[in-house]
């Protein structure tokens, strides 16, 4: 990514900002729920081994296997973690797919929004204050009337909490919503989708992402957010991202 440019995060959610040259993402897939706006024009987005479909505000799927050719334009990316209101307005507007583009009136009113947010960057609250305010427009427009149970949601707060420490126990998080760890374990898969030691690794990821732009050494942002190392830390973003970390260094050069 060049010119303004930036990735931020909150609890629950981020936001990256940047133009991407040369660069197509592998297959991959992640936690979170995606929502990518094309402000200059429209990128490619790909289902598996499916065909490429052209959009420029499109939504992806909580663990959908999915690659992106951003066709050196400049994207704006939101990440938003399914359980909390953003996921679930997301959730709603996909109803069920793996992959949809923003109908109109929403995808005029998104480009807008990310061009606004392209124009802020990098300040980064204001980049981050514009971006949930996208997400809250959409929520109300989509009106979810999911809610997460609380006990998931004492569970996530430990994690992200506690997310710098080297080890995290199951158990840990299990007495932090007043569960044994088998009834955690159950009640946790069932409401996210996702294992807590799986949530925990997306967690680390997320809190490196706050830190990799400014980053001089891989090594030390993995320690620092509790990987084992730099392979490690690699290995698992590759993984959610489709792409390495100094990859996307290099290209934010």
């Amino acid at each position: 990514m060049n010119e303004a440019r930036g990735i931020w995060t909150w609890p629950g959610g981020s936001v990256w900002l940047g133009r991407v040259r040369s660069l197509t993402t592998a297959e991959h897939r992640h936690y979170a729920l995606q929502l990518t706006i094309l402000p200059e024009r429209p990128a490619g987005f790909r289902l598996g081994k499916g065909e490429w479909q052209d959009c420029d505000a499109a939504i992806v799927a909580s663990g959908v296997e999915h690659a992106f050719d951003p066709r050196d334009g400049y994207v704006v990316h939101l990440m938003v973690e399914p359980t909390t209101p953003h996921g679930r307005a997301l959730a709603t507007l996909l109803d069920g797919r793996g992959l949809a583009a923003l109908p109109e009136p929403l995808s005029g009113q998104v480009l807008e929004d990310a061009r606004q947010m392209r124009a802020a960057a990098p300040d980064a609250s204001r980049s981050v204050a514009l971006a949930r305010g996208l997400l809250d427009r959409l929520a109300g427009w989509s009106a979810p009337d999911a809610t997460v149970d609380r006990r998931v949601a004492a569970m996530c707060d430990y994690i992200r909490l506690h997310v710098r420490d080297a080890r995290i126990e199951l158990a840990q998080v299990a007495e932090a919503a007043h569960l044994s760890p088998e009834r955690a374990r159950h009640l946790f898969r069932e409401q996210t989708g996702l294992g807590v030691r799986p949530y925990v690794l997306w967690t680390r990821l997320n809190t490196a992402l706050h830190a990799l732009p400014e980053a001089a050494q891989l090594t030390a942002v993995a320690h620092e957010c509790g990987f084992a190392d730099a392979a490690h830390f690699t290995r698992t973003f590759r993984s959610m991202y489709g792409i390495a970390p100094s990859t996307l260094l290099r290209a934010s050069a």
